[in-house]
């Protein structure tokens, strides 16, 4: 009994000793798209009934039109080139998209507060604006809220949820994005690889 009080003893004193891991992760960097390793998954149908409000999902009557909307599909299977340039500090997290769509050259800027407090940005496919909200959970960044696009149709809100996590070593940063909309959902995964490690 005395050796398991001694073990316990040294196990809390080096508790005090070791620094905690810091809950946030250095996301700073250009980073390179690696599409061999990116995937999209479409999943449950049924979710087609779904209306999205305010970020809020509700079950209604399924519309004829959610069969046959072309803008609630992401845009990951059209895009080349995609680099992301990001300037983090304290308060906030810069993320610069830069990608070929449609054969032409583009770029989305976004800012987004790492104090909780609600953000207004572009869509990151630059279709339309994104309102969210951004929370640091176990070093990953947590980007949520919804996308309004009105351009290319009738009103469409879908909800998004993007988690950034970074690799021990830092070389390699995933974005796994969630995107619910009256068609389903839709998973998307994308690698990306530091600028100065390729």
């Amino acid at each position: 009994m005395r050796n398991v009080a001694l073990i316990i003893i040294v196990a809390a004193n080096l508790a005090g000793i070791l620094p905690a891991e810091d809950p946030v992760a250095d996301l700073n960097g250009t980073w390179i798209l690696d599409a061999k390793k990116s995937q999209i998954k479409q999943t449950t149908p049924e979710l087609r009934k779904i209306r999205i409000t305010s970020g809020i999902g509700t079950v209604g009557r399924p519309n004829e039109r959610d069969g046959n909307s072309p803008v609630a599909e992401p845009l990951i299977g059209q895009v080349a080139n995609l680099t992301l340039k990001i300037i983090q500090t304290a308060d906030s997290a810069q993320i610069l998209r830069q990608f070929t769509a449609d054969g032409r050259d583009q770029s989305v800027a976004q800012k987004f507060a790492l104090d909780g407090s609600q953000c207004f940005n572009p869509a990151s496919d630059g279709r339309g604006d994104f309102v969210s909200r951004s929370t640091w959970e176990k070093r990953r960044l947590i980007n949520s809220g919804t996308e309004t696009i009105t351009a290319e149709g009738p009103r469409t809100e879908i909800y998004i949820k993007e988690e950034f996590s970074l690799s021990k070593n830092g070389k390699k940063l995933t974005l796994k994005t969630m995107r619910t909309t009256p068609r389903g959902v839709t998973t998307i995964k994308q690698v990306f690889i530091r600028e100065d490690s390729l």
